[in-house]
């Protein structure tokens, strides 16, 4: 009998200390994401004009094959305009891009030929029960083969062109819209180089995935200055140690 009790006790003491640990753990989690709020908050003190100098000269890749590039050349802001660089909503803004396309023409035009049929079989896959997807991954197989036969005869076309924006930034920074609208003598350009749709999409994602990675890394060197704590690195370590901590809680038949 007093090995059963000592070995109850054993069993309560080792479930005790599993469930310290679980607790800890948590605790750390918190205290991280508290201090990666806090740091978003005092990160706010950012301004516009900081946004504009990381924004400008960032170039991104949104299409392979052909290859096409955005680089934002200038962002206007209102000279004198304040905001909470976390939650705000601008509209208006002017800006210049640059597009630069590498490509054949037959991989151009199968680009623009599979993007375009692709939103028309979406139309018809919702009306007929869905046997449109069979269609539009037979046009991106069409697609595929016009970039393997088009190995040479590249070419390299790019056209400069200013564009509204609207710009809004919620959520403490998770969420970033954006919204193009291409000014009327540039819309014949542009069209000789890319579907002026497919550009305007391509810009609003390249300005929008810009303006999310500039915040978040303002927020990650707030919190890394302060507390000298990497988030990326802590919070994978803390939710390994909840996952073991959680295995060990399973295996003991607690969860």
């Amino acid at each position: 009998r007093w090995i059963i009790v000592k070995m109850g006790w054993c069993f309560d003491a080792f479930m005790c200390r599993l469930c310290e640990a679980k607790g800890l753990a948590d605790q750390g989690f918190e205290h991280v994401e508290g201090e990666f709020k806090s740091a978003r908050t005092k990160a706010g003190q950012h301004t516009l004009k900081e946004l504009k100098k990381a924004l400008e000269g960032s170039k991104s890749r949104m299409h392979e094959k052909p290859d096409v590039d955005v680089t934002i050349l200038e962002v206007n802001f209102q000279e004198g305009l304040d905001v909470d660089i976390f939650n705000f909503s601008l509209s208006g803004l002017k800006c210049r891009v640059r597009m630069d396309v590498t490509g054949s023409a037959a991989q151009i035009a199968a680009m623009a030929a599979a993007d375009a049929a692709k939103g028309a079989v979406k139309k018809v896959s919702a009306l007929t029960g869905g046997w449109g997807e069979s269609l539009a991954q037979g046009i991106g197989g069409l697609r595929d083969a016009a970039h393997s036969s088009a190995a040479s005869g590249d070419e390299v076309k790019n056209v400069e062109f200013d564009v509204n924006l609207d710009l809004g930034v919620r959520k403490g920074g998770e969420e970033v819209s954006t919204a193009v609208s291409i000014v009327g003598d540039a819309l014949d350009q542009v069209d000789k180089v890319i579907p002026v749709k497919t550009a305007v999409q391509y810009v609003e994602k390249a300005i929008g995935d810009k303006v999310k990675e500039i915040i978040s890394e303002w927020a990650k060197d707030q919190v890394k200055g302060r507390t000298g704590v990497d988030v990326d690195a802590a919070r994978a370590k803390l939710e390994e140690g909840k996952a073991k901590v959680q295995e060990g809680l399973e295996k003991a038949g607690l969860r």
